[in-house]
C-alpha cells in the first residue's frame, strides 16, 4: 500500500478547505491524502463542519501547546498541517517540529496580517492574490510555495474579492496536495529547512 499523506487543517472560520479536502478525497482528486484531524482556535463553523464529517477536532490554546504537540506526535502523526484562515500565530515549537503551510489571501510579502483584501481595496490596488507558504513563528513569513494573481475590478467589493481569493486558494491548495502525493513531502521539507 502506498504511503498516505496525513493532513491536519488548522481553521478559525467557515471550514471551506475542510469541505474541499473531504470532497477531493471522496471524488478521487486526491488518492493518497487522509484528513486526520482539524485544529480550531475558537468555536467556529469549521468546528461543526469537522464534526459533521466525523473528523477529530482539537481546540488550540497557547497554554495547551505542549499537550497539542504530544497529541500531534502520538495520535495524529501528520505529514502536513495546513493553516486555512487560522487566526493564531503558531509558536516555534510547532513550526520547527511539523511542516506547516499557510494559505494567505495576498501576494506576500505585501499585505501581511489580518484582512488583506480590505486593505487591497482601500489602497485601490489593481490586483492582489493568494500565497501558499511554509509557515514560521512570524506573521505570514516563510518560503513561498505557490502564488496566483487575482485582478481587482472597478466595482469590486470586499465580499466579491474574498470569494475570488477563496476560489483561487482552493485551486492552489489542490495543486499543492496533488504535488505532495506525487513527489512526497521531502520537497517541501527542503524548502522549509533552507
Amino acid at each position: 500500500m502506498e504511503k498516505q499523506v496525513r493532513v491536519i487543517v488548522l481553521a478559525s472560520g467557515k471550514g471551506s478547505d475542510i469541505i474541499n479536502i473531504v470532497y477531493w478525497i471522496k471524488e478521487g482528486f486526491l488518492k493518497k491524502t487522509k484528513l486526520v484531524g482539524v485544529i480550531v482556535d475558537r468555536l467556529c463553523p469549521a468546528f461543526y463542519v469537522s464534526k459533521g464529517f466525523k473528523v477529530d477536532v482539537e481546540l488550540y490554546t497557547k497554554q495547551g501547546v505542549n499537550d497539542l504537540i504530544k497529541k500531534l506526535r502520538e495520535k495524529y502523526q501528520p505529514d502536513l498541517l495546513i493553516m486555512s484562515g487560522f487566526m493564531s500565530i503558531l509558536p516555534k515549537k510547532i513550526t520547527d517540529n511539523f511542516l506547516v503551510v499557510n494559505i494567505h489571501p495576498s501576494l506576500l510579502p505585501k499585505l501581511r496580517g489580518k484582512d488583506p483584501q480590505r486593505r487591497a481595496l482601500k489602497h485601490k490596488l489593481p490586483f492582489t492574490g493568494v500565497t501558499l507558504h511554509i509557515a514560521t513563528d512570524k506573521l505570514d513569513d516563510g518560503p513561498i510555495l505557490k502564488r496566483a494573481i487575482v485582478k481587482i475590478v472597478e466595482r469590486e467589493t470586499e465580499h466579491t474579492l474574498c470569494h475570488k481569493l477563496q476560489l483561487v486558494a482552493s485551486i492552489l491548495l489542490l495543486q499543492l496536495l496533488q504535488e505532495v502525493e506525487k513527489y512526497g513531502i521531502t520537497r517541501l521539507l527542503k524548502r522549509r529547512d533552507k
